[in-house]
């Protein structure tokens, strides 16, 4: 029934299927790490990595 229902999805938008995917694991993956937002604009020609490691800590 779920594999029906998720072949369904992805025929109606497969692009948005994806990226509906793709946010879904982010959000499971973050869930209860500590996260700084950077806005864009401030951020300029700078590169943002995070670490999901667990235990990270900052410097």
């Amino acid at each position: 029934m779920k594999f029906t229902s998720v072949e369904e999805a992805y025929s109606v938008a497969p692009s948005l299927y994806r990226q509906r995917q793709w946010l879904e694991t982010v959000e499971r993956t973050l869930a209860g790490k500590r996260l700084f937002l950077v806005e864009g604009r401030t951020a300029g020609d700078r590169e943002y990595w995070v670490d999901l490691r667990d235990g990270a800590s900052l410097p």
